[in-house]
């Protein structure tokens, strides 16, 4: 049930965030709207229209949805400014490991792939364009540029030397906590990263890079979802280095009730002796079941802490991605700073390691 108290609320502190330094009459006068309406959505006593909310949306330069200025709080949402979302342009280097192969075999071997992305700015908005599916070895023939089109000429002579399938495109949606970057390649392939957006990422300072997810569907092997870790970064780096990080973390198994329960079946199995009408067959099913039945309660427990991407986690990625970028900056003393004077953010407080 809709709670129309709570939309108004929703929209008051909605035009503060927006306007914070308008008083009435100036709010009033650039919507076209009376004095009266804009100290009746202030007190929470009525509700816009759908043409005061598109005034709003086109007031705030920002493209808000309805539902974006009603049911949102905007200001936990985080919408960056214009300026702020240079800190998040320019190419990366993408670090995961392979899903399009024939899965299911515990003996497998997943590969390392890599990935060039550049992100930049339409409209006031955030697209990227990226290759995929990029051998880890050849990842040193692919010279990053520093503009939209140098990039793309590059991208499209490296897939053609390397016979790689296709471009993906796409669109970056920026919060306060999380960055998302949506990849298409037309009507087949699909994938959501998200990463945290590092704590008190500074003014002046860019992105350089973080570690999450990759939720995608492809064409491969198995048309199925799968999920993995992903890692962003401005610089190259070591495979070894990168491929660590993308590893699923391993949780502590301690199965000593569940061994109990099997054991007291074994002796059970056991005492009957010969004169039993089960035969081995039969006894192998039963202990057989019972362990399936012990470690799907067991993985379901615990399936939800295997993908997590934490701060320690994200912020060692982050320290090791720093750590490449002190070789890349040669002309600065400024591990920080690239050597066009662009300042790279630092995480606060500073106690990952």
């Amino acid at each position: 049930m809709i709670d129309t108290d709570e939309i108004k609320k929703n929209f008051k502190e909605n035009l503060n965030f927006l306007f914070p330094n308008e008083n009435l009459d100036t709010i009033a006068k650039e919507l076209e709207v009376s004095k009266s309406k804009v100290h009746n959505w202030k007190q929470e006593k009525s509700l816009p229209t759908i043409g005061d909310l598109k005034k709003v949306s086109d007031l705030s330069g920002k493209n808000l949805k309805f539902n974006d200025l009603l049911l949102s709080k905007l200001a936990e949402a985080y919408l960056p400014e214009d300026h702020q979302l240079d800190q998040y342009t320019g190419s990366f280097y993408m670090y995961y490991y392979d899903s399009n192969s024939a899965a299911d075999k515990t003996n497998e071997k997943r590969d390392l792939r890599c990935g060039m992305a550049f992100v930049y700015k339409e409209n006031n908005k955030l697209r990227v364009d990226a290759l995929m599916g990029i051998m880890e070895s050849n990842l040193s023939d692919f010279r990053p540029k520093e503009n939209y089109e140098d990039f793309m000429s590059e991208a499209k002579r490296f897939a053609n030397d390397y016979n790689l399938s296709g471009r993906y495109e796409g669109n970056v949606e920026i919060t306060k906590s999380e960055i998302y970057i949506n990849l298409y390649f037309g009507n087949h392939d699909q994938a959501k990263i998200i990463l945290p957006n590092p704590p008190n990422i500074k003014e002046k300072k860019s992105y350089i890079g973080g570690l999450g997810t990759i939720n995608s569907v492809s064409e491969g092997v198995l048309h199925e979802p799968c999920i993995g870790f992903i890692g962003l970064s401005r610089f190259r780096l070591e495979a070894f280095e990168a491929s660590r990080h993308l590893i699923f973390k391993k949780n502590n198994i301690n199965l000593r009730n569940e061994g109990e329960r099997i054991v007291e079946l074994l002796d059970y199995l056991n005492s009957i002796g010969e004169n039993s009408l089960l035969g081995k067959d039969e006894k192998t099913i039963i202990v057989t079941s019972s362990l399936e039945k012990i470690v799907e309660g067991w993985l379901e427990k615990h399936i939800y802490t295997y993908g997590k991407v934490d701060k320690e986690r994200d912020g060692n990625w982050y320290l090791m991605v720093k750590r490449t970028s002190y070789g890349s900056n040669q002309n600065s003393n400024d591990p920080n700073q690239n050597s066009e004077g662009i300042k790279y953010y630092e995480y606060e407080p500073r106690q990952w390691n």
